[in-house]
């Protein structure tokens, strides 16, 4: 029991140096907000380790603690844990609310009827802080996957490009300011369209779960290839109900039809 409460820690004073960089995202200029809320989960995981190590003390080498000690432990524990929890309220009412705004729609136009589509390179070398490839602090911003794309079928006869972004805010006119912090990226060369896997907030910005979705609309007898970087990013595709499944064939050339993609 001491030991897993002395890994915890360790864990919780690594877990909160190494997220400590972040907090200016959620919650900028309020440093001594987010600083009583580090101090009361250490607190929270320290007094019960404590309490063990006393009451191992006692049975080992018989040494006495006053009751009321073991009174004003608990008493302090149940403080840090209202205080972490009106914290964390006040917290949780900036993700009270969420929208949606949908950029116009772009026109495309790729010098071939097939359009191949593809994850764009990001170099993530100048990094100050990485988590896996899903989040990147640099230096002016924090950068994570949240970007989505929808493939169905277009109403006319050309390739479309539809931006939608995601965000959260204490009410409604909150949400919407903050999606227009962020911005997708999608570039179409030749016959290739790259997306941009990431969402970018910008020092100084807020981090309000922005997200992206990328609605691509293909015209009926027009085809799109899809490479393999690009299967994480997709999240619904307009299939015919006999085509195969579109995970397991990426190279494969993707056309079109009256009930869609086969």
């Amino acid at each position: 029991m001491a030991l897993s409460l002395a890994a915890a820690w360790v864990g919780a004073i690594a877990g909160l140096y190494f997220a400590q960089p972040f907090v200016q995202y959620l919650f900028p200029g309020q440093t001594f907000t987010a600083g009583v809320a580090l101090l009361n989960v250490l607190f929270l995981i320290a007094i019960p380790l404590i309490s063990v190590i006393l009451f191992v003390s006692r049975l080992l080498f018989g040494t006495y603690v006053s009751h009321y000690w073991n009174i004003g432990l608990g008493v302090f524990w149940w403080l840090n844990l209202s205080c972490l929890a009106i914290v964390g309220g006040r917290s949780a009412t900036e993700f009270k609310s969420t929208t949606e705004i949908t950029q116009p729609s772009q026109i495309l136009q790729p010098d071939s009827d097939t359009l191949h589509l593809q994850e764009a390179v990001f170099n993530y070398d100048n990094s100050r802080m990485a988590i896996e490839n899903d989040v990147f602090l640099m230096d002016d911003a924090l950068v994570y996957k949240a970007v989505d794309l929808v493939i169905e079928q277009a109403e006319g006869n050309q390739f479309e490009l539809v931006q939608q972004i995601h965000a959260k805010g204490r009410d409604l006119q909150h949400a919407k300011s903050m999606t227009e912090v962020v911005s997708g990226s999608a570039v179409l060369e030749q016959h290739t369209l790259s997306f941009d896997p990431y969402v970018k907030i910008a020092q100084g910005q807020l981090f309000r779960a922005q997200s992206i979705t990328w609605r691509l609309k293909v015209p009926e007898g027009k085809s799109v290839v899809i490479s393999d970087d690009l299967l994480e990013m997709i999240d619904h595709m307009q299939q015919h109900p006999d085509a195969p499944s579109w995970w397991d064939n990426t190279a494969k050339v993707w056309t079109m039809g009256a009930e869609g993609l086969r």
